[in-house]
């Protein structure tokens, strides 16, 4: 039997063309949303990354989703970032992509240890910081997509990327078939 899961969320429009308010229900607020525009700037990133995008996103996705309650994103906040970064950098592939985002991670934030291990140019307006969260709305609307998240979530959600970046790593520096097996098994297990 296959299964459907569908979100539903409340929407009022708003005075702007194809921009909506929708409920935050952490801060009990309504924020403005531009479902047309995030879709489009999906399918272009797609496109410029040679049809990456979306599956990387996914990926993504399902690795926030193995993480403990208290550490894990929103899933818009796991596509923000990926857009943000992937506006800049184009991917090699799947793998190359996934590393690229852990480490990008692990740049914007300065938590536990050195910063990186690529050579990032920008920070593309992204934070993760002690002091400072900010993760800008791809839609153009000026929102923190991160508002609402404090540190303790942040830091283990830059705790458990490191993790998965330097799983990564030792994939990259010894991909035979038994390291590839034993580091992703490792991965998701260090997740949990």
């Amino acid at each position: 039997m296959e299964r459907l899961s569908i979100d539903v969320v409340p929407a009022l429009e708003s005075d702007e063309e194809d921009v909506f308010y929708v409920p935050d229900r952490k801060a009990e607020d309504w924020i403005t949303s531009a479902p047309l525009a995030h879709s489009e700037h999906v399918q272009s990133l797609n496109a410029s990354t040679r049809k990456r995008f979306v599956p990387l996103v996914k990926l993504l996705k399902y690795w926030n989703s193995t993480l403990p309650s208290t550490c894990s994103f929103k899933s818009f906040q796991i596509e923000t970032l990926a857009a943000h970064l992937f506006a800049d950098v184009v991917p090699d592939g799947i793998d190359h992509g996934l590393y690229l985002y852990f480490d990008f991670i692990t740049h914007v934030s300065g938590l536990f240890g050195p910063e990186s291990d690529f050579d990032w140019a920008s920070d593309c307006g992204v934070s993760l910081g002690v002091l400072h969260r900010e993760l800008p709305d791809i839609g153009g609307r000026g929102d923190n997509v991160l508002s609402g998240a404090g540190f303790a979530r942040c830091s283990g959600f830059v705790k458990k990327a490191r993790i998965a970046r330097d799983r990564m790593a030792r994939i990259f520096d010894r991909p035979t078939e038994a390291v590839v097996v034993r580091e992703l098994g490792g991965l998701l297990k260090a997740s949990l």
